[in-house]
Order: C-alpha cells, then structure tokens, then sequence
C-alpha cells in the first residue's frame, strides 16, 4: 500500500496501531520488523527504537544530533533497497522513539552517508537527517 505523506507531520508523535491503520496493513508485523519496503512505493520507512524490550534483539541504534547509527536486521533483506535507494529515486524515511514503551516520532527523510554490510552479523548504517532543524523534536 502507498502512504499519503499528507497524514504525516515531522515531530509528531504516532503509535504502532496509528501508523499500521494508516498504511492499511491488518497487524504490526509487517512494522514491528523496523524497516517497511512498500513495494508499490518510493519510500523505504525505519521505525527505529533504541531501547528496547529485553525479548527482542539487541540491535545498537542511536540517535546522536543529526545522525542515526543503525544496525540492520540480520536477515538483510531490505538492505539492497536501502543501498540503491538513492540511485533509484527512493526516499528513506525516519520514525524514531527512545523506549520500546513510547510512540513514535516522525522525523522526516534521511540519507545514507555510509555503510558496513555483514553477512554473519548485522550490518552497520550511518543517516543523516536531511530537514534536521524541523525534524527534531
């Protein structure tokens, strides 16, 4: 399904059910995953917690200023979509939170500035935030 941007305001907050209603999809997992690639879509969407539920995996992601540090899924099936995104015409877009127990800020689109891909381990990306001083909030 593709998203309206329209519904969406960078530094507003949205919920997991709030945002898996608005993209139409019947349940979180497509969400709870951390990267949603429509594939009808331009957008690439990382939902991005960094501290989260002790039962989940691990994964070390910061938001440091205008950076995000991020670990990829281990499984690395969106990572050629992120990769091409820019020579494509792909757009990558941030929903940040702090704690697993907090909703979700939308802080707009980012780009990848550089990348260690792994295949025995999570792979290593660094964004930037491309409207940083609208976007935080």
């Amino acid at each position: 399904m593709v998203a309206s941007f329209a519904q969406f305001t960078q530094g507003s907050t949205y919920t997991r059910d709030e945002l898996t209603k608005m993209w139409g999809y019947s349940g979180h997992n497509v969400i709870d995953r951390g990267v949603v690639t429509p594939k009808k879509d331009k957008r690439v969407f990382l939902l991005v917690t960094e501290l989260k539920n002790k039962h989940l995996p691990q994964y070390v992601d910061r938001l440091l200023g205008d950076t995000l540090e991020w670990e990829g899924p281990k499984k690395h099936g969106s990572e050629p979509r992120m990769l091409k995104a820019k020579t494509k015409g792909d757009e990558i877009h941030l929903f940040h939170r702090k704690r697993h127990d907090q909703d979700f800020t939308y802080l707009g689109p980012i780009e990848m500035m550089s990348h260690e891909l792994h295949m025995d381990r999570p792979s290593r990306f660094i964004f930037r935030l491309l409207n940083a001083p609208a976007a935080r909030p």
